[in-house]
């Protein structure tokens, strides 16, 4: 019972976000960008866990650090590095100073009025609202591996309940709140993410048997694919593939609109300075640390003799949270899954609804953006 009363806890707290949130929304500006009033703890937290999705922890983690060994965690680094230092050092200023001054809310607002073509704005309209939805799809499956394996004795392990019951609670908090709402609940969601990393990182060490063993059980690994003590080296036993890996998932955030649209909202330019830190710091704790534990993967699969789908690598790190975690720790993963999950999923949705709201249906009204968020 444990397990589902955190998890009410968790989804009960975001609605109560959303609903608190309500009070202060008064316009389509404050549904859309939180008033342009948004600090930089919220800006530098809500931009952080829009960039990690359950897909990273469950997915990404443990099939590359299953390949690569610990020159994963490089892929976490590049994205702190590049997808979210660069990010905010090259956008993030020039696109909340322009955004205000041409008073636009969403990207393809700004392709109409910067290349004055209403042309562009419908095209990029389109291609947002349709795209987007793949996306959040890959959200859902990332979140549906680990709901289906702990929740297995329930409806939840269905993944079409699962995948409602998310929709739902980040609807309704969506519904009342908007980006306000997303905010916060991004910052509340961001520390569970921190926290619940930061100790698995160390948890993953410890029970491979302290960093020197686990380092020299990787470096003993052999495979048709993998040198002897490949999956310890800088660039693992793929350097090229690393290097490609590093870059797809790090440059993307440069244009994906429901990153860029974080920096709409930001306050002023010290707030721009301070999320740039805090953001870039959060994405090495959470990019880095969630590579890092998916480099420890063959380790502790030997040591502790898990079983799991091999040719589905994205069964791995369910299994192996399943079999070090305690039930009530087990129980705090489900909600950083979730954490990290909704959060994107709330980013894409107030990216794409305003967007065919405003461009395709021609409605500004806050009841408009309400019910295509829903």
């Amino acid at each position: 019972m444990l397990k589902y009363g955190v998890l009410g806890l968790f989804l009960l707290v975001m609605i109560l976000v959303g609903l608190i949130s309500y009070r202060k929304v008064q316009t389509s500006e404050d549904y859309v960008l939180g008033g342009r009033k948004i600090g930089p703890w919220l800006s530098a937290f809500s931009y952080g866990t829009t960039y990690f999705s359950a897909v990273v922890f469950v997915g990404y983690a443990g099939r590359f650090g299953w390949q690569f060994g610990l020159s994963a965690t490089w892929i976490g680094i590049g994205n702190a590095v590049i997808g979210s230092l660069l990010a905010w050092l090259l956008l993030a200023e020039r696109t909340r100073r322009i955004s205000q001054a041409m008073q636009v809310s969403t990207m393809a607002e700004f392709f109409r009025k910067r290349y004055d073509s209403i042309g562009i704005e419908r095209f990029a309209a389109v291609i947002i609202f349709i795209f987007l939805i793949p996306y959040s799809a890959s959200v859902y499956q990332g979140l549906g591996y680990v709901m289906q394996r702990y929740f297995s004795d329930s409806i939840l392990a269905d993944i079409r309940i699962s995948m409602m019951l998310i929709a739902i609670v980040t609807g309704v908090y969506l519904f009342f709140g908007g980006y306000l709402s997303t905010a916060i609940n991004s910052l509340i969601q961001g520390l569970i993410m921190t926290i619940g990393v930061g100790y698995m990182a160390v948890r993953v060490v410890q029970l491979s048997g302290g960093f020197s063993e686990a380092h020299a059980a990787l470096s003993a690994i052999q495979t048709d694919v993998i040198p002897v003590g490949s999956l310890v080296q800088p660039l693992g036993p793929m350097p090229f593939d690393l290097i490609t890996l590093i870059l797809m998932t790090s440059l993307g955030t440069l244009g994906l609109p429901q990153m860029i649209a974080k920096f709409n909202g930001i306050r002023d330019r010290v707030t721009v300075r301070r999320a740039t830190i805090m953001s870039t710091l959060l994405a090495l704790i959470i990019g880095g640390g969630a590579y890092w534990i998916g480099g420890f993967s063959r380790v502790l699969t030997q040591k502790r003799a898990i079983e799991f789908n091999t040719a589905d690598l994205d069964t791995l790190m369910p299994a192996v949270f399943e079999s070090i975690l305690s039930p009530g720790l087990m129980a705090i993963l489900i909600v950083l899954m979730m954490s990290a999950s909704m959060s994107t999923l709330a980013s894409v949705v107030l990216v794409s609804a305003p967007t065919f709201g405003r461009t395709i249906l021609k409605k500004k009204s806050m009841l408009v953006m309400r019910l295509l968020s829903l």
